[in-house]
């Protein structure tokens, strides 16, 4: 018998897994704060990595490896691309539609409070690209007839907080009335569908 623990119950996802893996009748759940179980399954930002690997003969396995968030976050996800990129000295819109970190603009920094927040010991503020998508949303992106957007939140799913337009401005002003950093990508109006015109996706493990 394999054993599990939730550590967010909360969530729809992982309780829909728990009840396949109890439906499975080799798998039983515990208390989310057991120390001795096969399988930990919670929200990266919350799973207590430093609690595993620490009872003798049991392997213990959880559904986010350490550090995800570099590329499961949307905004960390496109960072790390642009990083990746610009050591390896190539084209970061390679890999990647052309993609810009925007924050919402009351949380931008201005260079004449930088020092005195730190001074104060306060967060600073941060910085984002909003400036080098309007270039490339002006610019059309080679294309005669402009080009279509997508804001998409750092930590949103299920088609939620998605906004599509070829509006800059609109766009822009979205983010902007939202409570976290939005990724802006160009959208794909061409992509590959398999018969009968239906998305796709592909995991690599």
């Amino acid at each position: 018998m394999y054993t599990f623990v939730n550590r967010d119950e909360s969530s729809s996802v992982y309780g829909a897994v728990a009840e396949l893996l109890v439906a499975r009748g080799d798998w039983r759940g515990l208390p989310r704060d057991s120390a001795r179980f096969h399988l930990m399954l919670g929200e990266r930002n919350k799973l207590p990595f430093g609690r595993l690997g620490h009872e003798p003969g049991l392997v213990q396995l959880v559904n986010y490896y350490r550090g995800s968030g570099s590329i499961c976050r949307k905004t960390s996800m496109v960072r790390t691309v642009q990083s990746y990129s610009a050591a390896a000295g190539s084209n970061p819109f390679l890999w990647m539609p052309p993609s810009f970190v925007v924050c919402p603009s009351r949380f931008l920094a201005e260079d004449d409070g930088k020092a005195a927040r730190g001074r104060l010991g306060l967060k600073p503020r941060r910085k984002d690209e909003r400036s080098e998508f309007r270039t490339a949303a002006a610019s059309g992106n080679g294309r005669e007839n402009g080009s279509v957007w997508i804001a998409k939140a750092s930590a949103g799913a299920k088609g939620e907080d998605i906004l599509i337009s070829s509006d800059c401005e609109a766009l822009l002003e979205f983010v902007d009335r939202g409570k976290q950093s939005h990724v802006l990508q160009k959208y794909i109006e061409d992509p590959l569908l398999l018969t009968g015109s239906r998305k796709f996706d592909m995991s690599f493990r």
